[in-house]
C-alpha cells in the first residue's frame, strides 16, 4: 500500500512539474492556434469550401518560432509570429496579410513590434506563400494548417501552434 501512495505522490509531483514548466515558459497573451481558412468566393458573394487560385483567407495563426534543430532552439528567448488575413489588397487585388512578431526573454515582459504587412507570392490548392518586406517566406499549408517559414537569408524554421505540440516541445528543450 505505501509502495501504490508514493507512486500516486510522484506522478501527481511530475504532472505539477510539468504544468509549473510549461505556464513558466508560455507567454500568456498569446494563444497558440491555426485558425486561418481559406475559401473561395463564389459568383454571388457566397463562400465555398473549395480550395483554389482566387482563395480568401479569413482567421489568424499565431505560434512559437522553432528551429528545426531544438539544440539551436534558444532556452532564455522566445520568439512567437502572428498571422491574420485582412481585408485589404495590393495593387494587383491579392488579399494582404499582417505578421505581428512577439519576442519574450525570461527576464523581461513579452515584446510586441509593429505589424508587417504580408503580401501573397505563390497560392495552389494546398499552399499558400507569403513574403514580407525584409525577404522572408511564410508558407502555409492551407489543409493542416503548418507554417514553415525561410528567412532572407535561406535559414528555415516552423510554428508550433498547438498547445499540446507546445508542451511536448518545452519539455523537450527544458531536459
Amino acid at each position: 500500500m505505501l509502495i501504490v501512495s508514493n507512486l500516486a505522490l510522484l506522478l501527481a509531483w511530475q504532472g505539477e512539474k510539468t504544468d509549473r514548466l510549461y505556464y513558466d515558459y508560455a507567454v500568456p497573451h498569446i494563444d497558440l492556434t491555426a485558425e486561418m481558412e481559406f475559401r473561395r468566393d463564389d459568383s454571388n458573394g457566397r463562400f465555398t469550401t473549395n480550395a483554389g487560385e482566387s482563395d480568401i483567407a479569413v482567421g489568424k495563426t499565431s505560434g512559437l518560432v522553432v528551429f528545426p534543430d531544438i539544440a539551436k532552439q534558444p532556452k532564455d528567448a522566445r520568439q512567437y509570429y502572428t498571422i491574420e488575413a485582412t481585408d485589404g489588397r495590393d495593387a494587383n487585388g491579392a488579399q494582404l496579410f499582417t505578421l505581428l512578431e512577439t519576442l519574450k526573454l525570461n527576464a523581461l515582459p513579452p515584446k510586441s513590434f509593429d505589424k508587417e504587412v504580408l503580401r501573397i507570392i505563390s497560392n495552389t490548392e494546398q499552399f499558400v506563400t507569403l513574403e514580407s518586406e525584409q525577404g522572408h517566406t511564410f508558407r502555409i499549408n492551407k489543409i493542416t494548417g503548418e507554417v514553415a517559414i525561410t528567412d532572407a537569408g535561406g535559414d528555415a524554421v516552423s510554428l508550433i501552434t498547438s498547445q499540446a505540440d507546445y508542451k511536448t516541445f518545452v519539455l523537450r528543450l527544458l531536459k
